[in-house]
């Protein structure tokens, strides 16, 4: 698995929630070596895991040991995250003239909608 390691800044207005519990993170990176640069976009679209602290901290090889959360899906992904992320690739492909969340919201709805039809 590639590591990588380069100086950012965690936005002060980089912080929001979402939808599905998660949270949004913007970071601000220094100038990338052309190195960096390709791995960034390498990595663009994967899952990974994010480790971030203050640049005078020292990272052991036990920092990076992360367990794993969510135990119950065992590496698997849950349905509503596989959801989004079919929606998101759907909406990348097509034409982007809104937002991604907007798009969300609108196909979550249309999704709920056609449930609540089937309920009595």
């Amino acid at each position: 698995m590639k590591k990588l390691s380069i100086m950012a800044i965690l936005m002060e207005n980089g912080v929001r929630t979402m939808t599905d519990r998660g949270i949004r993170l913007t970071f601000d990176t220094q100038e990338p070596s052309e190195e960096q640069f390709g791995e960034i976009f390498g990595m663009k679209g994967k899952s990974g895991k994010l480790i971030f602290c203050s640049e005078d901290t020292v990272i052991t090889e036990k920092d990076l040991e992360i367990p794993d959360v969510t135990p119950e899906f065992k590496g698997e992904k849950s349905p509503s995250a596989r959801l989004r992320n079919s929606l998101y690739v759907l909406w990348s492909q097509g034409k982007k003239d809104i937002e991604f969340e907007v798009y969300y919201r609108s196909k979550m709805d249309t999704f709920i909608n056609l449930v609540k039809e089937k309920l009595s």
